[in-house]
């Protein structure tokens, strides 16, 4: 799987830096139809994961599978491009978080969301640990994110100048990043995943957290999404700009493979 089969499909390796070192990230964005997915499944998934994939009662949650998973070992070939897709494990932890299981694990773990046929993923080294939430804008889920929002952040959002629906699920992306990276899932009471500070940056936002101030957020709208990665709040290196053109390209036909070292925010 050294070539993408799709055109809709952006494979980045990121180098980030930090005061005393420097790591690479793998990004993948795709846009790829379930049909084309399931047809390459066998190419790409361990024995286990096909074993997950067809004991799934619902289609579309199979389907977000794949997607998923297609983006993890593309992510993951971004760093390790020699290692063979089928041969990595990627398990579910008993929150339903992605986990690459041993023997073969290369020292990562992986972050993975999708929205309708966006499938994203990133691979990062299991001690500098990130996440990555993409949601679609939708009015009809607005109230439902506005009750997962404290009274704090309703206030964040209208400072943001932005319209409602748009600062809602920004904020939520960014939240839902970080239980991700917590491992908790949306497990825990929303107030304690709460957002203290936003500012735009660049083309998008960036914004550190109440009670997890080791971290930070970057996050971003493209088209009909909201999109938020989480990293440690020290770490370099990951532009805006580089987030935003990965989500639009694999939107269009475009496709690329490279290393991008993006200059310290």
């Amino acid at each position: 799987m050294s070539d993408s089969p799709f055109d809709q499909e952006v494979t980045l390796r990121l180098e980030l830096s930090r005061s005393d070192s420097r790591m690479a990230v793998g990004l993948c964005v795709l846009s790829a139809s379930t049909g084309a997915l399931r047809h390459l499944r066998r190419q790409f998934l361990h024995p286990g994961e096909l074993l997950l994939a067809a004991a799934m009662p619902v289609q579309k949650r199979a389907d977000d599978f794949l997607r998923g998973r297609y983006a993890c070992k593309r992510a993951i070939a971004a760093l390790h491009p020699d290692v063979d897709p089928t041969g990595v494990h990627i398990g579910m932890g008993v929150f339903r978080q992605p986990v690459l299981q041993a023997p073969n694990t290369l020292g990562l773990q992986v972050s993975v969301s999708h929205s309708g046929a966006i499938g994203a993923a990133l691979a990062f080294a299991e001690g500098h640990p990130m996440a990555l939430d993409v949601e679609q804008y939708d009015a009809e889920r607005a109230r439902v994110i506005e009750s997962a929002l404290t009274a704090h952040e309703v206030t964040l959002a209208a400072q943001m100048r932005l319209p409602r629906l748009q600062a809602y699920t920004l904020l939520w992306t960014m939240k839902e990043a970080l239980s991700k990276v917590l491992k908790c899932g949306l497990t825990s009471p929303f107030h304690v995943l709460e957002v203290a500070a936003v500012e735009h940056a660049g083309a998008g936002l960036a914004a550190c957290f109440r009670h997890f101030t080791q971290y930070r957020a970057i996050a971003f709208s493209l088209a009909e999404n909201a999109c938020a990665i989480v990293l440690p709040r020290e770490s370099r290196g990951l532009a805006v700009e580089t987030l935003q053109a990965a989500f639009a390209a694999s939107a269009g036909q475009f496709h690329t493979d490279t290393v991008v070292r993006t200059p310290p925010e």
